[in-house]
């Protein structure tokens, strides 16, 4: 998993371009998302990501990734 923040004001056809072009130089695979859920890591990484981005804390200001603000 990797999480890319970036500057204020970046557009998204910027943050695309730039998440494409990590994608082509690590050699990393595209892989679109499961329909089906009782394939999809269900026992391990899925869960995994869901509960580092529930968990995910700003050390700067002690607020939460999915905090309203």
């Amino acid at each position: 998993m990797r999480i890319f923040f970036y500057p204020e004001g970046t557009s998204v056809e910027q943050a695309v371009k730039f998440a494409n072009s990590i994608v082509l130089s690590n050699r990393w695979q595209k892989v679109n998302r499961y329909d089906n859920p009782d394939t999809d890591f269900t026992e391990g990484f899925i869960p995994r990501v869901h509960k580092i981005l529930d968990e995910f804390v700003w050390t700067d200001t002690n607020e939460k990734l999915n905090s309203d603000g």
